[in-house]
């Protein structure tokens, strides 16, 4: 498994996720331990305790992950697809309020 394609990953179940860390372990599980077998089981959980005893986000176990399979460039890749995913949320958003208030939803929602 490419660097490329952890981060694509961690960035999707991030997203399938909504940010919720502990949610995404089994995923990971079934993707990195049982499918491509780049991480043990021992690994992934090791990963986990080591972001639930310190102080952060509790997704920032994918840090640890990235710094296993490829180092401090893996670790900051890794970083990164957990924490991109919310600022695209920003000009969504942004979007969002101008098709809101656009003429034709608001026709829409008369009928």
């Amino acid at each position: 498994m490419s660097l490329w394609k952890l981060a694509l990953l961690i960035a999707l179940f991030n997203l399938m996720t909504f940010g919720n860390g502990p949610v995404m372990i089994p995923l990971l599980q079934t993707h990195l331990v049982e499918g491509s077998r780049v991480l043990t089981q021992d690994q992934l959980l090791y990963a986990f305790t080591i972001a639930r005893v310190t102080p952060g986000q509790a997704n920032f176990y994918v840090a640890s992950i990235g710094y296993m399979l490829y180092g401090m460039p893996g670790s900051i890749v890794a970083t990164l697809a957990i924490i991109l995913p919310g600022y695209i949320m920003i000009p969504l958003l942004h979007g969002f309020e101008h098709l809101r208030d656009s003429r034709w939803i608001k026709g829409s929602r008369m009928v």
